[in-house]
C-alpha cells in the first residue's frame, strides 16, 4: 500500500499567503511492503472543496503524468489572481497501472499579488516619538455574519497586531528585515476566530526595528454570508472617516535592536484595546492622537512566505550567583539568542536593569566588552505593588549570562524564563555517532545556527552587527541546508541579495540587506550561487535558479571585468580569521586577514568555483551556449591560476599552506597528475602542525572535504577531534556552547563573538562523509543520491536521519569485529548509488538482509559494479541491511 502525506504548496502546508499565481505542489509517499513502485501522478485542483468532492475540477486537471525527477509540480490550469483559493488532491498509480493511493484534500490561497490590490495607506507620526514604540488603534462595527476574513498587515519596523485585545499570530520581530528600498514584507492572517458581530477594536504596537521610524499598514477584507463585502484600512483622512486610526506612545519608552528595551509600566494605557474608549470624533482622545498618512517606502509589498521569527523554546536558568551585594547574575548554561521573561514580586516604581552578555569578568559580573556599542540592556519599571510578568517585544540579545540590578533580595531560577527566538524553520537533520566530541561539535553547530536565523542568516546575535555576511555563508550554507529546512528561508535571502545588487555595475555587497561592509563585496561572496544550486539539488527548486540567474551572471560579469590575465586580484577579506599567528598583525577585524594565503589566490579560486557552478545552472536552464562560455572562462582561469600559484619545487600552491592547497583541490583546479602530490603536501602540513588547523573561515570547510575525497580519512578525523588550540575541541574545553568567531579565547574589545556561525561549516562533513550522503549534479530534490560513508579509525558507529523533500533518508553503520553493519532507508522517488570499500577486492562475502549480493533480487539491487577497491550498488527506495566484510 502507498500512503500520500505531507502535501505542500510552495513548500507550505495549506498556505493562505502564496506570493505567485503559478504555485508548485509537492507531496511524499511511503510504502508498506516491498518492491512497490509508483509510476504516475494526477493533480486535480478545484475552486472549492465541494467542487472537488463532486468531481468538478474547474481549475486544473493535470491528467495522468509520468513521475519525473523533480518533486515539484507547477500549476498549469485556469489563470489565478489575488485572493483566489484552490483545493487539490493527488492520485498515484503503481507499476501495475492501478490507482494505488489518493491524498487528502489540501488547499492554498493567493495573497495580494499586485500593487493595485492595495487600498490602504501607510500611517504613522513622522514628527516625533523617536525610539518609542507606537500604539495604533481603531474601532469597527460588524453587523452580520462573516464568511471569510483576511488581514494583510505590514510595518516599517516590527509590529504586533491585535484584534479585540488578543494578539494575532505567534510571530515576534515581524516582518523580517529586507532591503526596504526594494521590498517590504507583509503577513496574511485569518481573523475567523478574532472578529465578532458588534464593536471590534483593531490595534497594533509598532517599533522602529531595522527601519528606524515606525510606520504601519493594514488592510482587512471581509466577505459576509450574504455575499456582500467590506474592508477596513489604514487610510483615514478626516474625522468622519471610519478608517481614521489613532495612535499613542506608551510604556515602551525606548526600544532598540542593539541597546534593548526600556518599559515603564506606569505609562501603560488602560484599556487601549477596549471599545469603551471615545470614538472618532475627537482629534485627541485622552492619550491618543489621529495618525498621519506618511510617505511610502520605495520597496514593493511582498507576501512573507518564509517562516516568521517566533519564541521556539524556553529554558530555565541553571544557577543564579551574587558576585556583589545586590548584583545577581543568571547563568543559562547555554549561549543563545532571545530574551529574558521575568515573573517577580516588585514595588511600584522599582526598577530592574538586565544586562546581557556572553562572558563574565573574573569577579563574576557580566562582561559586555565584545558587544561594540550595543548596550544589550533591558529595563523594567514596575507600575504597581505585586507580582508582575514581563518580557520585551522589539529587541533581542545574544547571551548566556544576565546581570540583574535593582532587586531587594536574591531571586530564584523559577522567577525567570529564557525564551529562545529564531525563524521557526524545521529541524530536518539529526546526527549522532560514538565519539563524544563529535556529538558535542554537532550540538554546538545546531545551537549556533539556532542563534543566527532571524529572517536572514546573521553572523552573530549579540553585538552591534547581526548582519547577513555573504562570505560567511559561502562556507556555511551547505551545513545549514543539511540541518534545517531552508526551502523558504534561503530564497527570501536570495531576494535580499538581488535587491541589494548595484543596478549599474552588477556588483553585490558584502552583506544583504546591505547595512555594512563594502560595495562591491569581496569576490569570495559567491554564496548566492552556491545557495541557488543547493536549493535545486536539495528541494528541486528550479525557480531559485530562474529567478536569480541573471543577477548571478551580472555579478560574475562584474568580477570578470576585474580579472587580469585570468587572475582576480581584488581581495580584502580572503580566508578570514585564521589562527592569530597566521594573520597579519593589526589588519582589519582585529588581525583577521591571512598572512600566508594570498588574497588573489582566494579570490581567483572562488571565481573559478562560481563559473563552474553557473555553467551547470545554465545547462539546467537549457542555455547550453552560455553554459559553454562560462565553462570556457572557467578553464582559462584554472590554467592561469595554476601558472600563477603552483610552485614546481614545493609541489604546492601559493605558500603551500593548508588553505592554498585545500582550495586548489576543492575547486578542482589541480591537474589530475598533480593531485596526489598536492594532497601529500596538505597532509604533511597538517602533520607538521601536529594535527592543527591553520585555516580561516573558508578553507576550514574545504580541507575536510578534500581529505575525505583523497582517502585521508584518519587524518581528517584526527584534525576534527583535536582538543588543543586551535580546534573545535579547544573551544569545548574552554566551555563553549556555540561556535566562536576566532580560534582564540578572546573576551575583550574587538572581533570576539562567541556565537558565530562561519565555523559551523564542519556540520556538512558529518552528513556528507561520516554518513556518506551526497547529492550528485544530476539530483533534483534528492532524486539521485550517492551514499558513500567513511569509517575512520576510532569511530565505532554513526546514525543519521534526514527529512528530505522526498521523505526520510536514514543511514546508520556499526563496526563489528570483521565487518560493518550498514542500514539504509530511501524514500520513494530517490535513486541511489551506494559506494562501499572493498578491503580484499572480493564482494561475494557481502550480504544484504542475510543474502549474498549476487543472489539478491534485481528488484532490490539493480546493478553491481566493481572498480578497483570500490563497489557500487544501484538501489532504489526501501529499507536495506548490509553486512560489509571489512578488515
Amino acid at each position: 500500500m502507498i500512503e500520500i502525506y505531507d502535501l505542500k504548496t510552495d513548500y507550505s502546508t495549506n498556505p493562505i499567503n502564496v506570493d505567485n499565481v503559478t504555485p508548485r505542489f509537492s507531496w511524499k509517499c511511503r510504502v508498506s511492503g516491498k518492491n512497490v513502485k509508483i509510476t504516475h501522478y494526477q493533480i486535480i485542483v478545484a475552486s472549492s472543496a465541494i467542487n472537488l468532492e463532486r468531481g468538478k475540477f474547474d481549475l486544473w486537471d493535470s491528467g495522468r503524468v509520468q513521475i519525473g525527477k523533480s518533486p515539484m509540480v507547477q500549476y498549469s490550469g485556469a489563470p489565478l489572481k489575488s485572493r483566489d483559493t484552490g483545493f487539490w488532491i493527488v492520485r498515484i498509480w503503481d507499476e501495475h497501472e492501478n490507482i494505488n493511493a489518493v491524498s487528502i484534500i489540501s488547499f492554498f490561497e493567493i495573497a495580494l499579488i499586485s500593487e493595485t490590490d492595495w487600498h490602504a495607506y501607510w500611517i504613522g507620526f513622522p514628527a516625533g516619538r523617536p525610539g518609542k514604540a507606537l500604539y495604533f488603534r481603531n474601532e469597527y462595527v460588524i453587523d452580520k455574519p462573516i464568511k471569510k476574513s483576511r488581514a494583510y498587515i505590514s510595518s516599517l519596523g516590527w509590529n504586533e497586531f491585535y484584534v479585540n485585545g488578543r494578539k494575532v499570530g505567534t510571530s515576534v520581530l515581524n516582518p523580517a528585515q529586507t532591503e526596504f528600498s526594494e521590498r517590504v514584507l507583509y503577513s496574511t492572517y485569518d481573523l475567523s476566530n478574532f472578529l465578532k458581530i458588534g464593536q471590534n477594536v483593531l490595534g497594533a504596537i509598532v517599533a522602529g526595528g531595522w527601519y528606524g521610524t515606525p510606520k504601519f499598514l493594514a488592510q482587512i477584507e471581509l466577505e459576509f454570508e450574504d455575499g456582500s463585502k467590506d474592508r477596513f484600512l489604514t487610510a483615514g483622512r478626516n474625522e468622519n472617516d471610519k478608517n481614521l486610526w489613532k495612535f499613542s506612545d506608551g510604556p515602551i519608552v525606548e526600544t532598540s535592536i542593539f541597546d534593548g528595551e526600556i518599559y515603564d509600566a506606569n505609562r501603560e494605557i488602560d484599556n487601549w484595546m477596549s471599545a469603551s474608549r471615545k470614538g472618532h470624533s475627537l482629534i485627541y482622545d485622552g492619550s491618543f492622537y489621529v495618525t498621519m498618512i506618511v510617505s511610502r517606502p520605495g520597496g514593493s509589498l511582498t507576501s512573507q512566505v518564509a517562516e516568521p521569527i517566533e519564541v521556539v523554546s524556553e529554558i530555565k536558568p541553571k544557577e543564579i550567583s551574587e558576585p556583589q551585594p545586590g548584583i545577581f547574575v543568571i547563568d543559562n548554561g547555554q549561549n543563545l539568542a532571545g530574551w529574558l521573561k521575568i515573573s517577580l514580586d516588585m514595588k511600584k516604581n522599582q526598577k530592574l536593569v538586565m544586562r546581557f552578555g556572553e562572558n563574565l569578568y573574573p569577579n563574576g559580573r557580566v562582561n559586555q566588552e565584545n558587544l561594540r556599542f550595543a548596550s544589550a540592556k533591558d529595563t523594567y519599571i514596575s507600575g504597581k505593588d505585586g507580582v508582575i510578568t514581563w518580557e520585551p517585544k522589539f529587541t533581542y540579545h545574544g547571551f548566556r549570562y544576565v546581570e540583574l540590578e535593582g532587586l531587594e533580595k536574591k531571586p530564584s531560577p523559577g522567577n525567570f524564563t529564557t525564551q529562545i527566538i529564531r525563524s521557526n524553520v524545521a529541524k530536518t537533520g539529526e546526527f549522532q555517532c560514538s565519539e563524544t566530541i563529535v556529538n558535542q561539535i554537532q550540538t554546538v553547530v545546531e545551537w549556533t545556527e539556532i542563534s543566527n536565523l532571524h529572517g536572514l542568516p546573521t553572523d552573530c546575535p549579540q553585538r552591534a552587527e547581526r548582519l547577513g555576511w555573504l562570505n560567511d555563508m559561502t562556507a556555511r550554507c551547505e551545513e545549514l541546508i543539511f540541518n534545517f529546512d531552508m526551502s523558504k528561508f534561503l530564497p527570501k535571502w536570495l531576494d535580499d541579495i538581488r535587491d541589494s545588487q548595484d543596478k549599474t555595475s552588477g556588483a553585490i555587497p558584502d552583506t544583504a540587506p546591505f547595512n555594512f561592509g563594502a560595495m562591491p563585496g569581496d569576490p569570495v561572496c559567491i554564496s548566492n550561487v552556491l545557495i541557488a544550486w543547493l536549493l535545486y539539488k536539495h528541494f528541486g527548486d528550479k525557480k531559485a535558479l530562474e529567478k536569480n540567474f541573471d543577477s548571478m551572471c551580472r555579478w560574475a560579469k562584474y568580477l570578470s571585468s576585474r580579472v587580469d590575465d585570468g587572475i582576480l586580484n581584488d581581495s580584502y577579506i580572503g580566508d578570514w580569521a585564521p589562527p592569530v599567528n597566521q594573520a597579519i598583525p593589526g589588519s582589519i577585524g582585529t588581525s583577521s586577514v591571512s598572512a600566508n594565503t594570498p588574497g588573489a589566490l582566494v579570490s581567483t579560486a572562488h571565481y573559478i568555483h562560481m563559473l563552474n557552478i553557473l555553467s551547470k545552472i545554465a545547462s539546467v536552464l537549457k542555455n547550453e551556449q552560455l553554459s559553454k562560455e562560462l565553462f570556457a572562462e572557467c578553464l582559462v582561469c584554472k590554467k592561469a591560476f595554476h601558472q600563477k600559484f603552483f610552485d614546481q619545487e614545493t609541489g604546492g600552491y601559493g605558500s603551500n599552506n593548508q588553505a592554498c592547497n585545500s582550495m586548489a583541490l576543492y575547486m578542482d583546479i589541480v591537474p589530475t597528475d598533480l593531485r596526489a602530490r598536492v594532497l601529500e603536501n596538505l597532509v604533511s602540513d597538517i602533520v607538521s602542525n601536529e594535527y592543527h588547523l591553520t585555516t580561516g573561515n573558508l578553507a576550514t570547510k574545504y580541507i575536510f572535504d578534500v581529505l575525505a575525497e583523497g582517502g585521508e580519512i584518519d587524518i581528517a578525523f584526527k584534525l576534527l577531534t583535536q582538543t588543543s588550540y586551535p580546534s573545535w575541541g579547544y573551544m569545548l574545553e574552554k566551555g563553549a556552547t556555540t561556535m566562536w568567531e576566532r580560534w582564540e579565547e578572546a573576551t575583550g574589545k574587538g572581533m570576539n563573538s562567541h556565537n558565530h556561525a562561519m565555523y559551523a561549516s564542519i556540520g556538512s562533513w558529518f552528513y556528507k562523509y561520516l554518513a556518506g550522503i551526497k547529492l550528485p549534479d544530476s539530483s533534483v530534490g534528492f532524486s539521485d543520491i550517492i551514499i558513500e560513508p567513511i569509517f575512520p579509525t576510532g569511530l565505532d558507529w554513526v546514525k543519521v536521519e534526514l527529512d528530505t523533500i522526498k521523505g526520510k533518508v536514514l543511514v546508520s553503520w556499526v563496526k563489528q569485529s570483521n565487518s560493518i553493519l550498514l542500514k539504509i532507508n530511501l524514500p520513494i522517488g530517490s535513486n541511489c548509488d551506494l559506494r562501499l570499500p572493498l578491503s580484499d577486492n572480493d564482494f561475494h562475502k557481502f550480504k544484504e538482509s542475510g543474502i549474498r549480493l549476487e543472489k539478491v533480487p534485481k528488484s532490490r539491487i539493480q546493478g553491481i559494479t566493481q572498480n578497483g577497491n570500490k563497489l557500487t550498488l544501484k538501489i532504489e527506495s526501501g529499507n536495506y541491511d548490509f553486512d560489509i566484510k571489512h578488515k
